[in-house]
């Protein structure tokens, strides 16, 4: 029996040696191609199949194809595409051929994916028509379609085509978007339509006259932002005046961000109610964000505040309010201006949690200016300190996400700081204040403070994603490397007294590969935790625990 050793550790060493004697064989030609024997080894096989494949030994090449062997067979079958694609070969390479020279002889999975593998590669359209020519009558003979000539394809779909091959050979010309009638009747409307999206830059007016014609049925599809986008580039005026007819189509948001700002109040007392923008207040607010300032101002007023001039009638009003509270609409007015209209309601409102609620509200109002937020914050000092810490958490955790503390100046950090001491942020265990000790946690790296003790045991260290997003690189270098320094120096990484220790080990080495990809850094950049990695799971092999490191191992 022949055998052959290849070199190598990995299975990339392996291939590599095998190329490497392939080539040089093919180099010297000092080969001997003698019909495969099966008592030999699979790689010595193997061997003589590309050594043949690489010369274009046709016979040799052709005489495997029909091996019962699949490995053999299909390695022939995918190392000579030459065979295809090469004029020379077109005797063999057709359907006469093959189907009576060939198929008897071969197995059926094998000649099976002969003719995939032709079909993949075979650019002749001549050569291509005369597959279809002979496999017409056979299922997915559509298959073919998309490399014969364009005449070829017009004559062969008079009667109708699958959708999927509609879509394909649209994107081999665009001339057959006149072959629309075509489209196989029985297909979903909605994928009748996904079909035409993608010619939508090249042909846009073309595919705009499509959609819009409602006598072809289409059912609605999603466009997504980028194509809406591209629209509103192009044919903003177009889509605009067809608004409702691309209602759930487009992306509204888009919309909303590119339509004349001083038209949107307008559009919304034409279009909203019978747009359904009661149904998702969240399309509602794209439009009412991108309003210029005074003349939003007036229009929540007058539209959801006031009511005097409504959008909506009863029952549609009904459903934004279920969902957004009348006194959130002041989120979309000037600090200036919403700060005393909110404080007048909270003085009237006896429920601490409708009081946090408002003041909740105030945040996004006032989340980009740091003297308006340190206004409210010194308005919850000295008017609302003295809750239940459930309605204090939820607002300060509102005020966590949406802000970032590290750049408060210190008054106001030290007002923050207060309403921390007043949660017992510092001291208390019962309640889950992560979001608070990250804060603490990041002001003082930062500022060069040292970090409490207390803070850091309870601090999940798990991640810092959005954090990460406002500091500078100055800032995340010396973040990540606190981090680090304080996350290896208090895990074990030897002497484990049980299975669970190594857990608790892995959860830790977790958070610090998490941490890293929040901060954008490869384990590259740090080799001393690659290294820590590799010992855990010798330690691991060592002791024979049946432990997943995958979450570690990447």
């Amino acid at each position: 029996m022949k055998s052959l050793k290849l070199e190598g550790e990995t299975l990339g060493e392996k291939r590599r040696h095998f190329n490497k004697l392939v080539a040089d064989a093919v180099a010297s030609k000092h080969y001997e191609l003698t019909p495969i024997d099966y008592t030999h080894s699979d790689i010595y096989n193997l061997l003589k199949i590309e050594i043949a494949c690489k010369t274009r030994n046709v016979d040799y090449v052709i005489e495997v194809m029909k091996s019962k062997d699949m490995l053999y067979a299909s390695t022939a079958i995918k190392k000579s595409t030459w065979l295809i694609t090469d004029p020379q070969y077109a005797n063999i390479i057709n359907p006469e051929y093959l189907h009576t020279q060939l198929k008897p002889y071969m197995t059926t999975k094998a000649f099976n994916k002969l003719i995939l593998h032709i079909r993949l590669n075979l650019k002749d359209e001549s050569r291509v028509e005369a597959f279809y020519e002979h496999l017409k009558s056979t299922r997915n003979s559509e298959k073919w379609l998309q490399n014969c000539s364009i005449p070829f394809i017009e004559n062969a779909i008079s009667y109708w085509v699958p959708v999927w091959c509609f879509r394909r050979l649209l994107k081999k010309s665009a001339h057959f978007l006149t072959f629309e009638k075509y489209i196989d009747v029985d297909a979903y409307p909605e994928d009748r339509q996904a079909a035409y999206l993608p010619m939508l830059k090249s042909r846009t007016s073309d595919v705009l006259d499509i959609l819009e014609d409602t006598s072809r049925e289409l059912f609605v599809v999603e466009m997504g932002k980028k194509r809406t986008e591209f629209l509103m580039k192009k044919y903003p005026q177009r889509v605009l005046e067809n608004i409702k007819m691309y209602r759930w189509t487009i992306d509204m948001s888009v919309i909303a961000r590119y339509m004349n700002k001083n038209e949107i109040a307008a559009f919304l007392c034409k279009n909203a109610s019978d747009m359904g923008f009661c149904h998702d207040h969240k399309i509602l607010i794209h439009f009412i964000k991108n309003m210029p300032e005074e003349e939003r101002v007036k229009f929540i007023q007058k539209s959801f505040i006031d009511r005097t001039e409504m959008l909506f009638d009863k029952n549609e009003i009904s459903f934004i309010d279920s969902s957004f509270r009348y006194y959130q609409w002041y989120e979309f007015f000037p600090f200036e201006i919403a700060f005393p209209k909110m404080t007048n309601l909270i003085r009237k409102e006896n429920l601490p949690s409708e009081r946090y609620a408002m003041l909740s509200t105030l945040i996004n109002s006032a989340k980009n200016n740091s003297k308006h937020i340190k206004t409210l914050l010194t308005f919850v000092i000295e008017k609302h300190l003295n809750v239940s810490v459930k309605f204090k958490l939820s607002f300060v955790n509102n005020l966590l996400s949406n802000v970032s503390t590290h750049k408060f100046d210190e008054k106001t950090w030290n007002i923050l700081e207060k309403i921390f001491h007043s949660m017992g942020v510092y001291t208390e265990t019962e309640n889950d204040f992560q979001l608070c000790w990250e804060s603490i946690i990041i002001r003082k790296v930062l500022t060069d403070e040292p970090v409490p003790e207390s803070i850091e045991e309870k601090c999940t260290f798990r991640s810092f994603k959005n954090i990460s997003k406002t500091l500078n690189v100055e800032q995340k270098n010396k973040f990540i490397t606190y981090i680090l320094t304080y996350m290896t120096a208090r895990t074990t990484f030897e002497g484990f007294a049980s299975e669970s220790d190594f857990r608790d080990t892995l959860n830790k080495m977790e958070s610090v590969l998490i941490l890293l990809k929040d901060f954008n850094k490869t384990l590259s950049d740090y080799p001393f935790i690659t290294k820590k990695i590799q010992d855990l799971n010798k330690i691991r092999q060592v002791n024979k625990w049946f432990v997943d490191m995958s979450c570690i191992c990447q």
